[in-house]
């Protein structure tokens, strides 16, 4: 039995050849996205991703609906371990 996920769509970010993105954490997980490709900022919410692909030898970026439940904020360094450690050395 084959399960098959949709992920809508919902905006054509930038079709191009070469972009610059910056990402800006919002408050309430939201995301503002911009790039060297458009002069308008973009705001993915907290249950969207930011899709980059290359289709013909071009950059395709596009918002979708990321279709999971939101999970657990990732955080490479744990609890307690600030910029300057590694996760080996602050449990040491």
């Amino acid at each position: 039995m084959w399960i098959m996920l949709i992920h809508t769509i919902l905006e054509k970010l930038a079709k191009t050849d070469k972009v610059m993105v910056s990402l800006e954490a919002l408050p309430e997980g939201k995301i503002r996205a911009n790039t060297s490709a458009s002069g308008d900022a973009k705001v993915l919410l907290r249950n969207e991703v930011l899709k980059v692909r290359v289709i013909d030898w071009q950059l395709r970026l596009a918002r979708k609906d990321d279709g999971d439940l939101p999970v657990e904020p990732y955080d490479p360094y744990g609890p307690g371990v600030t910029a300057l450690e590694t996760p080996e050395t602050s449990h040491a």
